[in-house]
């Protein structure tokens, strides 16, 4: 962090390269102490940019600077940040639920492996966590009739169901809502930069409008690093979204800790 901090981007990933020194040291500290604080640890498996970003952030940051544009490097930041706050939010679900890990945290991008089981001191009951699970296999999502038109990145980022639950393949989150198993919570996380596409209102709201239609979530919120458009908002809570924003203040983790509390003791 120390090396990291003596250089200076000059190009358009200044703002950015600022943020992530200021928030990624600290975000990946807390969620891997929440994480141990459950009894397990973070197996991040081929997600090598992001075990680097959790374990080394100064390091991983010298890597995205590395790269030769500065449209490489910025999203290389963006992407880091993005998985950071989302592992962040996994945790602080845990956190609010006073949970015990009935196995390690196991990250496989879209490929249907819980995150990992815990069990709640404060409900009693067990939760599986997906991490990026795929709802739909994105290249048969073009050929399948009842899915053109779908935004093709229907890859939600924490998905809970009550109970214990096992690998169900890529591209088959859909096949337990189909079992009559719909989630107990569902949380997507943005950054609230609007750099990338998935950031745009429009996009947002399309996704979100997807994932409900998809999961049929009894609950369903959006955890925005910053503050986020109070049009967007609006969308968003008419269609029964509860929204977070400002993550890293107290009084927002504390809010969103009594929504997850709500949202995962109701049957």
């Amino acid at each position: 962090m120390k090396i990291a901090s003596m250089f200076c981007p000059v190009g358009d990933e200044w703002d950015i390269a600022k943020l992530y020194l200021d928030l990624v040291p600290k975000l990946s500290r807390e969620a891997i102490d929440i994480v141990r604080r459950s009894g397990a640890e973070i197996h991040t498996g081929s997600a090598e940019r992001l075990s680097d970003a959790l374990r080394s952030p100064g390091f991983s940051i010298l890597i995205c600077m590395a790269l030769t544009t500065p449209q490489g490097r910025v999203q290389c930041l963006l992407n880091n940040m993005a998985h950071v706050l989302e592992l962040f939010t996994a945790a602080k679900v845990v956190e609010a639920l006073d949970g015990v890990s009935l196995s390690g945290w196991f990250i496989w991008f879209t490929g249907n492996v819980p995150l990992t089981t815990v069990k709640s001191r404060i409900t009693g009951r067990e939760y599986t966590i997906f991490y990026q699970p795929s709802i739909l296999p994105h290249t048969l999502s073009i050929m399948v009739p009842d899915t053109r038109g779908l935004p093709k990145h229907l890859v939600p980022d924490i998905v809970i169901f009550e109970g214990r639950i096992d690998y169900v393949g890529w591209g088959k989150l859909m096949d337990l809502v189909n079992q009559g198993k719909t989630p107990n919570l569902l949380i997507e996380v943005k950054l609230g930069i609007k750099r990338m596409r998935w950031e745009e209102p429009q996009y947002v709201i399309e996704q979100m409008s997807e994932y409900i239609k998809l999961l049929r979530s009894r609950n369903i919120a959006l955890v925005s690093l910053s503050s986020i458009d109070p049009g967007l908002r609006k969308r968003l809570e008419e269609l029964g979204v509860a929204v977070f924003e400002n993550i890293t203040s107290e009084t927002t983790q504390n809010n969103l800790k009594n929504y997850i509390i709500k949202a995962l003791s109701t049957q």
